[in-house]
C-alpha cells in the first residue's frame, strides 16, 4: 500500500468512501501497518473491511519489471489476482470502490 502519506490518506479516504457508497473494502499490504492504522478509526468495525496480508513490498528505487518477477508476494501483484474477468469482487485499495 504505497503513495504518499501511505498509508495513512489511503486508509483514510477507503473509510469515506465506504462509508459513503456502501462498499466493502479489501486493503491489501502490510496487515499490522494497515491495523494501527484502522485503530485510529474505531467506527472502521461497522464497515465491511477485509485486509490481505503481503510480505513483500517495491521500493521506489527498484525497476518494476524485475521487482515484480523477485517479489510474488508484492501488494500491487496480490492486489491484481483479486480483480477477475468481469470486475472486483469487492473494492481493493489502492482502486475505485464497487458497488456491492
Amino acid at each position: 500500500m504505497g503513495g504518499d502519506d501511505s498509508p495513512a490518506g489511503i486508509i483514510d479516504g477507503a473509510l469515506v468512501a465506504a462509508r459513503h457508497l456502501q462498499v466493502a473494502l479489501l486493503l491489501v499490504g502490510s496487515r499490522d501497518l494497515i491495523q494501527r492504522q484502522l485503530s485510529r478509526h474505531p467506527r472502521h468495525r461497522w464497515l465491511d473491511i477485509e485486509i490481505l496480508d503481503t510480505p513483500d513490498r517495491i521500493e521506489m528505487d527498484e525497476p518494476a519489471a524485475a521487482a515484480l518477477r523477485r517479489k510474488p508476494r508484492a501488494s500491487i501483484r496480490l492486489a491484481r489476482t483479486q480483480w477477475p474477468t468481469g470486475g472486483p469482487r469487492r473494492s481493493s485499495v489502492p482502486a475505485i470502490p464497487a458497488p456491492r
